[in-house]
């Protein structure tokens, strides 16, 4: 419980994330337990998948050296691109006997290069062990021969090329040899055909070299079962256990998306939900402060009001020294206004008016809620005649008044035989007397008010009151109803002191039936007893209520069961 004026919230802290999860954690362990079994269900019906892979390693097959140039590095990625191409896919495609199309085949093969090497591993994922292994193998073959084949159709063009440069240069020499054999009739272009003759020579021998090194290269290429392409590492084996589905893999991530899920969830609806769960709610949205919070042990007082040396009921005496003071001097009014069905207006109102009587005096507390109020059980003077029959004249103040048990300060008048129909049909100068003639018997009047849910006038005799505190139940109470509650208060021109915060549970359950009967207490002797007179006959300013069952003059019945004078 505490006590507390603090100003409006405009930011969410993370009070207010832990209080949506003290809520809804319901919704999150649910969507969890959902999403585990979902999880649960795809391992059982997804078919095993099972991965193999074959490693090769890939080398340099280019003639740039041979052909006088400077060797390049094989590039990795292009090799990559090459294992899954459409030919070598269809290689493999026959050397697995698949029915599967080379583009369906290449989906289920992947290839990735480890950093810093000439090294392919590739991958196969199959519905078996055996065709995962044979898949791979299969396109790691597959790879080799295009390579291979590409290696040998290149290596045979450039020697093609150098063929024909030989036999155009043969040709040439042979023509030089032929002018310088010829009688000389032109000394300049025999000159001229020695210089020729020298650097076609030189360039016969360079042809010859290259072709020196290219035609042993393409006869070891062409070579069966040669490496020089490259070779398989390690060759692909059936593995010994599906690849997918993983269990402890797709569980927690079963069981982590229903969470995350289940916290959405969570959130949206207590986003959506109007009800009011603790006093920031009521600070950030009706922009109202909390006078007083009671735990749900607090507000199940059942036994009657909170003793002044407990904790609760120093609150309450700290309460109504605020109040008061908010108040001022004189004879007040004050409403203890309940929005929602239940007990939480009774219990507010009961503890008040008792810490009122106890610190400031004569105080009157009338109960304007007759259905479910436990303001006459818990101050122990049972039920009777009340409200109901000061509004219709048939009774006195004095008539049904009654002294609370162990505070001699508070008079309690109850709702009445018929309160609800009083209520509902009560007239407002009736009521505007009976007010001003409360006043003048009391320093201070507390009035609880009915609440919103039994569809009767909530703020019965709030016109009159000059203050009010408006009792919220937590969990029980939407922001919609509240803000009607405050908005007719304003209308009726009633300040609000504040709100003070009960949990719903305090109130569900029925309170008034797990109590046991009340028995009224006789009241003591009181010397001036105020003399019995009809609701609105001007009776004497100032004066103390007499507590049922003493000397009344001109008063006859007035009994506890309603008789009427």
């Amino acid at each position: 419980m505490n006590l507390t004026t603090s100003t409006r919230p405009d930011s969410l802290e993370l009070a207010d994330y832990l209080g949506v999860l003290r809520r809804r954690w319901w919704i999150a362990l649910v969507l969890m337990g959902v999403g585990l079994l979902a999880a649960g269900v795809d391992l059982e019906v997804t078919p095993n998948t099972y991965s193999a892979g074959a490693s090769v390693y890939v080398a340099a097959t280019d003639n740039s050296q041979a052909l006088g140039g400077t060797s390049s590095p094989v590039n990795m990625d292009n090799e990559a691109q090459i294992v899954q191409s459409q030919t070598v896919a269809e290689l493999a495609a026959r050397r697995l006997h698949s029915s599967l199309t080379p583009r369906d085949l290449v989906k289920r093969v992947g290839v990735t290069v480890p950093p810093n090497t000439t090294v392919l591993d590739i991958n196969c994922n199959a519905a078996t062990a055996r065709r995962a292994a044979a898949c791979a193998n299969a396109f790691a073959a597959a790879y080799l021969s295009v390579r291979l084949a590409s290696a040998v159709n290149t290596d045979q063009s450039a020697v093609t090329a150098l063929q024909s440069k030989l036999n155009a240069l043969a040709g040439t020499i042979g023509t030089l040899n032929a002018e310088l054999s010829a009688p000389a009739s032109n000394p300049a272009r025999r000159v001229t055909a020695r210089v020729e003759l020298r650097g076609a020579n030189a360039q016969l021998g360079a042809l010859v070299s290259q072709l020196t090194l290219l035609v042993p290269q393409l006869t070891s290429l062409q070579a069966p079962n040669n490496a020089l392409a490259g070779h398989v590492i390690n060759a692909a084996v059936p593995p010994t256990s599906p690849s997918a589905p993983r269990a402890l893999l797709l569980l927690p991530s079963g069981l982590l998306a229903g969470l995350i899920i289940g916290l959405l969830a969570a959130f949206f609806v207590d986003r959506r939900d109007e009800r009011l769960h603790a006093p920031r709610d009521i600070e950030r949205f009706l922009d109202l402060p909390v006078l007083v919070s009671l735990d749900a042990e607090q507000a199940g007082m059942r036994s009657g009001p909170a003793s002044p040396a407990s904790r609760v009921g120093q609150v309450f005496a700290e309460l109504a020294r605020e109040v008061a003071g908010a108040l001022g001097e004189g004879s007040h009014v004050l409403l203890v206004a309940g929005v929602a069905p239940g007990t939480g207006a009774g219990v507010i109102a009961v503890n008040l008016a008792t810490a009122l009587a106890r610190t400031r005096g004569e105080v009157v507390l009338v109960s304007a809620a007759p259905r479910g109020t436990v303001t006459p059980q818990l101050l122990g003077v049972g039920d009777g005649r009340g409200l109901a029959e000061l509004l219709t004249g048939s009774a006195t103040i004095s008539d049904v008044a009654r002294t609370a048990a162990d505070v001699a300060d508070l008079r309690v008048i109850g709702p009445g035989v018929d309160g609800a129909g009083a209520l509902l049909h009560r007239r407002h100068d009736v009521s505007r007397s009976l007010m001003v003639e409360l006043r003048s018997c009391a320093q201070c009047v507390v009035i609880e008010a009915e609440p919103a849910g039994d569809g009767s006038d909530v703020l019965i005799l709030a016109e009159f009151a000059d203050a009010a505190i408006v009792v919220i139940e937590t969990s029980g109470t939407t922001r919609s109803d509240a803000i009607d509650c405050l908005r007719r208060l304003d209308r009726l021109g009633t300040t609000v002191l504040g709100a003070a915060v009960v949990p719903a549970s305090a109130s569900v359950g029925g309170l008034p039936s797990a109590l046991p009967p009340a028995v009224p207490r006789p009241a003591p002797e009181q010397p001036n007893a105020l003399a019995a007179q009809p609701v609105g006959s001007g009776g004497a300013q100032g004066r103390p209520l007499a507590a049922e069952g003493s000397p009344q003059p001109g008063a006859t019945g007035g009994s506890e069961q309603g008789g009427s004078r």
